[in-house]
């Protein structure tokens, strides 16, 4: 029962972030929502969570299962986990320099993108559904999966976890080469550690060859982590 309603839970944060996301509730859609990857993982989990909520309430079947099965619950987490880690490591900083830059301020912190208006968050509109995107759909998932859900990962796992940053280049690089611009300024790639145009063909190579490091590194090292705590909650039970 608490995994269902923890669904619906993240289900319902993962479409209203969308939907804020979106920009039709200010008036102004946003065409390319679908180019970052940010609003790519929450509509996955929007989809997962549709699945395995009404597959639990449908009953026993081969789609629930699957959707339950222990390495693709794990893969749903670590793809919308990685949003959250890429959101505060990577673009957070990026966007409270280029306000420090503009503003002349000397000092700022990691919850400048999501408290103050400005950078890529045209106004204090969007707070809410970056809230929702980029914190409280991870987070949650990250806590459900923590509690509630089988850690019995199959190594086979790992080329799923992989083949998420291989599969979102991919689409970046045949978005930027096919799909009009992003920005007014001609700006064709969505973030700026993935593209070549601003920090060179090598680094950005490099940029993508360590983000496929830390998706396998972050698996694993969750993955043992879980099973650590679950093998000390079992004996301090004992």
């Amino acid at each position: 029962m608490a995994d269902q309603i923890l669904s619906l839970i993240i289900l319902l944060l993962a479409a209203s972030g969308l939907y804020l996301q979106s920009g039709i509730p200010a008036g102004n859609p946003r065409k390319h929502l679908f180019a970052y990857y940010t609003n790519l993982s929450n509509l996955l989990i929007l989809l997962y969570e549709l699945g395995f909520y009404f597959t639990g309430l449908a009953g026993p079947g081969e789609l629930g299962e699957l959707l339950r099965h222990p390495a693709v619950r794990f893969s749903a987490v670590l793809t919308i986990l990685v949003t959250f880690l890429i959101y505060q490591l990577i673009l957070g900083p990026e966007i409270i320099r280029a306000r420090r830059r503009q503003a002349g301020e000397d000092r700022g912190h990691l919850l400048d993108p999501i408290l103050r208006p400005g950078g890529p968050f045209e106004d204090s509109r969007d707070i809410p559904g970056n809230l929702c995107v980029h914190y409280l759909v991870p987070i949650l998932s990250l806590v459900r999966w923590l509690l509630l859900a089988g850690k019995a990962v199959p190594f086979w796992a790992v080329f799923a976890w992989l083949a998420v940053p291989a599969a979102y280049y991919a689409f970046v690089l045949i978005r930027a080469r096919l799909g009009p611009p992003l920005t007014p300024k001609g700006r064709r790639y969505p973030y700026t550690f993935l593209d070549p145009e601003r920090v060179g063909a090598k680094k950005c190579a490099v940029n993508v060859f360590l983000t496929a490091i830390g998706f396998f590194l972050l698996g694993l090292g969750l993955l043992g982590a879980a099973r650590l705590i679950t093998t000390f909650g079992e004996r301090i039970i004992k």
